[in-house]
């Protein structure tokens, strides 16, 4: 946003923060113009692009027993208490989706909203808890360690109504997103995960 504004010193931002239910009635009630959301909207009237990735990590606690490992498999820690996040917060599918394909179904004592206080929670020591890479802020106390597993990531995407109006900033925007990511993302990985996603989008409607 910042570049943007630099490029498009005219332009004015307004930021809705919902949950993944509420962005299809805000595209379709024309409140806003696009979603960033790491689930897709499955709508024939919703179009996507894909825009880049973040890896989930899993956090431990002080002084556990995996605590100088760089990488584990999901299998090895799915006895382990986790902490997660409640359901309108889009990582809570997001990790329901990852543990159903890696065939583990992890006891949850703990659900919260923020990223902060799950990190907290696992620094006291309540359990485990799947991380995206974005979270910069965690604590020293915390070990982040790699999931091998192949599913562990999530992928975002930029949505909008395809039959909405949309103006010429906001057109701008898009087009600045999509060529600013990509820029970021080597192109065959980006058009395989691209296929992937379609691929599953397609098959659940």
């Amino acid at each position: 946003m910042k570049l943007f504004s630099k490029k498009y010193p005219n332009a004015k931002f307004g930021i809705i923060q919902a949950t993944h239910h509420e962005m299809e009635s805000l595209l379709n009630e024309d409140r806003i113009d696009y979603c960033l959301s790491s689930l897709p909207i499955a709508a024939s009237d919703i179009q996507s692009e894909y825009l880049t990735k973040e890896i989930i990590n899993l956090a431990l606690p002080p002084n556990h027993p995996f605590s100088d490992r760089d990488r584990l498999q999901l299998s090895e820690v799915k006895q382990e208490h986790f902490v997660g996040y409640k359901e309108t917060h889009a990582l809570y599918h997001i990790q329901n989706e990852f543990c159903r394909k890696s065939g583990i179904s992890p006891n949850f004592v703990c659900r919260v909203d923020e990223p902060s206080m799950l990190l907290k929670m696992v620094e006291a020591g309540m359990g485990v808890a799947f991380v995206s890479s974005c979270i910069r802020d965690w604590s020293p106390q915390v070990q982040l360690v790699s999931i091998v597993d192949e599913h562990s990531k999530a992928l975002f995407r930029l949505t909008w109504h395809k039959n909405r109006y949309l103006s010429k900033a906001a057109l701008a925007f898009k087009q600045f997103l999509i060529d600013y990511y990509m820029q970021g993302l080597n192109l065959n990985e980006k058009l395989e995960d691209r296929w992937q996603n379609e691929e599953k989008i397609s098959s659940s409607r």
